[in-house]
């Protein structure tokens, strides 16, 4: 046993040593993992042969990608797709700070009153179908180029004032990713509105009402951010 021939060592020689493993030797020195580190997390988007590239130059041979991608992963790094989305300017941190403050007293209850509205794009190819005109520099703003959107302003509803850039204020976002992620491929588009439309009436409600239970704490979180990006 462990223990027995530890005991052993400790009456016999007044020590302890452990013996050599039998496994596959470790191909990358406590620098070399250093280094490893080092790169991958002073520059988060670098790629395995950069890192490469990185380690010491009197290393032969270089350590593999897959033995740089195992060093990693053993200090809890994974390579993962990132979060992308617009910058914020400082017009739109404030905005969305004074749309927070003004809400910061609302209860869950207020909350279920309102109707969240949003759009997402399902296509069936690349073709993404989007109405555009054709314009020169310049007239941008000229109203023969303008598509009006819809709005329920004429409906009789008062209308937040959202603020721009802000997905993350918006619990309906959520629900376009859980669809997404359950959209199969279609033939054609008869198909892919049936799928959607069963995916809708699926969603679980308990999935809504979580999601509207979190707008307090999103709210908060962007206070406490003064309006920048929060984790939502």
């Amino acid at each position: 046993m462990v223990v027995a021939r530890c005991w052993q060592q400790w009456i016999t020689e007044g020590r302890v040593y452990r013996r050599g493993g039998s496994g596959r030797p470790r191909n990358t020195n406590d620098r070399e993992d250093r280094a490893i580190r080092r790169v991958a997390t002073s520059a988060p988007t670098t790629s395995l042969a950069s890192i490469q590239r990185h380690l010491p130059p009197s290393r032969h041979p270089v350590p593999s990608r897959e033995t740089i991608r195992r060093r990693l992963t053993e200090v809890g790094l994974r390579s993962r797709r990132p979060l992308r989305r617009l910058p914020l300017t400082p017009h739109h941190r404030q905005c969305r700070l004074d749309f927070c403050r003004h809400r910061a007293t609302w209860s869950v209850t207020d909350w279920r009153r309102v109707i969240f509205s949003d759009e997402s794009r399902f296509s069936l190819s690349a073709d993404d179908h989007r109405t555009r005109v054709w314009r020169r520099t310049g007239q941008r703003s000229d109203p023969a180029f303008i598509v009006e959107r819809h709005t329920v302003i004429s409906q009789g509803y008062d209308v937040l004032p959202w603020p721009a850039r802000s997905p993350d204020l918006s619990p309906i976002e959520h629900v376009w990713d859980a669809l997404g992620r359950q959209l199969q491929p279609s033939r054609d588009t008869g198909e892919l509105t049936a799928q959607m439309q069963r995916l809708w009436q699926d969603l679980p409600q308990g999935v809504i009402s979580d999601l509207i239970e979190s707008m307090p704490r999103r709210i908060s979180a962007c206070i406490a951010a003064r309006g920048g990006f929060t984790t939502y």
